[in-house]
């Protein structure tokens, strides 16, 4: 999953509709032979077949070719995997909080994250808890079976997206007051 946080003009009528337009299809239509290679190699070497199919994968192969280039990996290249550094669920629920977007109420053993957007812009938020939590839709809510596990989840990541504790109160706490 890539996750851009950016926007572009939708309108004609906005300043720089057009030159952004022209820019992303001038991306789009330059040809990288990169992909052709990486891709020529996962389904040689059938590495989609164990069901990983991850960026890691791709990785792997970015890390093989430049050993066989006999070439140093550039100091740009990422030491460990995106995921394992950020984590974007952490930072969009976190974010959601802060725009008041939803707010939380513990219920006997459950916790009901109740969001002030459609119910269908649910599903990206539900589909971001690890499956721990046992999340479940339900209207604009979406009810989180396992509540101890969602505030230890919440709590590791600052909201930069890095996974450092904090050290003060609980999230959740500060969450439901």
């Amino acid at each position: 999953m890539l996750h851009f946080d950016v926007a572009f003009p939708s309108n004609p009528e906005d300043e720089g509709f057009y030159k952004a337009q022209e820019d992303l299809n001038a991306i789009l239509d330059a040809r990288n032979p990169i992909f052709s290679y990486v891709s020529r190699r996962i389904l040689t070497e059938e590495r989609y077949l164990d069901a990983g199919g991850t960026v890691g994968d791709i990785r792997q192969v970015f890390l093989e070719f430049y050993e066989h280039a006999d070439r140093d990996v550039p100091n740009f290249f990422p030491k460990e995997p995106a995921n394992r550094k950020y984590n974007i669920g952490k930072r969009k629920w976190k974010q959601a909080y802060e725009r008041d977007d939803v707010t939380f109420e513990r219920r006997e053993d459950r916790l009901i994250a109740e969001f002030d957007l459609e119910p269908h812009e649910l599903y990206s938020y539900r589909k971001t808890l690890p499956t721990k939590m046992r999340p479940e839709k339900s209207g604009r809510s979406i009810i989180i079976k396992n509540p101890d596990g969602f505030e230890e989840w919440i709590d590791l990541a600052g909201l930069d997206g890095t996974d450092e504790a904090t050290t003060d109160e609980g999230l959740l706490s500060r969450f439901l007051g």
